[in-house]
């Protein structure tokens, strides 16, 4: 047992690229610390990050020929000078792929007489609505949740409608005048 202490006390812990990235905004004196073949391998994902904010000067930092850990000490030195004190949301920005995973999740799947009547609804084809669901899931879901609503909601309408119709018509004969205007109006 104290020999495999003694082997991981051994092992420096590796440092990666969100590791300095935050060394290189919060605690700058021991990211000067770090080795300048460490700053190498990290290069590509903390360039990339740092061009969520700043792109036009990670694709001056994207040449061939440039040392890679120069350009994570030059990108320090812009951040200090930008004045960040602390690490800023759009490092953490979720990656491609990892956004278009939550993005199947939160899509719905709707049966096909649905999406259907929805097209219809809108004067469109099942396929363009299709279409349109892969592009923007979550805002079609959203209307076609609106139109559902909408849709149960003057059912509940007819219905109660109808059943005051039954109602009225056995009770009073001036009722019907007054359901009648309704229909010319266009309510029924």
């Amino acid at each position: 047992m104290p020999k495999k202490k003694a082997l991981e006390e051994e092992k420096p812990k590796q440092i990666g690229p969100f590791d300095i990235l935050k060394l290189m905004f919060v605690n700058r004196p021991e990211f000067w610390k770090i080795p300048d073949s460490i700053l190498a391998k990290n290069y590509f994902i903390i360039n990339e990050r740092m061009s969520i904010q700043f792109p036009m000067q990670a694709a001056v930092f994207n040449h061939l020929k440039i040392n890679p850990a120069e350009v994570v000490k030059c990108w320090t030195e812009f951040v200090q000078k930008k004045g960040y004190n602390s690490v800023p949301g759009f490092v953490f920005i979720q990656g491609k792929k990892k956004a278009a995973d939550t993005n199947l999740e939160k899509k719905k799947r709707y049966p096909e007489k649905t999406i259907s009547e929805y097209a219809w609804h809108l004067g469109v084809s099942s396929k363009d609505l299709k279409f349109a669901m892969s592009l923007y899931p979550i805002q079609v879901a959203n209307e076609i949740d609106a139109w559902e609503k909408q849709k149960q909601e003057l059912e509940k309408i007819k219905t109660m409608s109808l059943a005051a119709m039954k109602r009225g018509a056995s009770e009073d004969v001036a009722e019907e005048n007054t359901l009648d205007e309704l229909r010319q109006d266009g309510v029924f």
